[in-house]
């Protein structure tokens, strides 16, 4: 049985419900793998991927590449996802992180909807 990618996005809205740094910082990570995991297997199969870290910029390439004006915002959330990711990560200050949280999963629920419809 494969992983929901989904559960990591309900993960993240449950840490997001504390005013914890280090669950705001974990909730933002969450929320962008799901949308990453979900996006990247979506293509699986239709663009090469790598296994490797490289695979974040292919997979929001490739839907930024799409015709559908949907599809291309999945791209952009994506990379807009991905740095707040790696700010929650790896940064010690994260200014206005309550604020960016609760902008991240509504980006990653958006994204999520979108390529559910897939």
């Amino acid at each position: 049985m494969s992983f929901d990618w989904g559960d990591y996005l309900a993960l993240a809205k449950e840490l997001a419900g504390e005013s914890n740094e280090a669950k705001l910082r974990s909730a933002i990570s969450r929320a962008y793998y799901s949308i990453f995991c979900k996006a990247r297997n979506y293509l699986h199969g239709k663009i090469p991927l790598t296994g490797k870290s490289i695979d974040h910029k292919l997979v929001s390439e490739a839907f930024k590449a799409k015709d559908d004006d949907k599809l291309k915002r999945v791209g952009v959330n994506l990379e807009r996802l991905r740095i707040d990711r790696n700010k929650a990560d790896y940064e010690d200050d994260f200014p206005n992180i309550v604020a960016q949280t609760e902008m991240d999963l509504l980006i990653a629920q958006e994204s999520y909807e979108v390529i559910e419809t897939l």
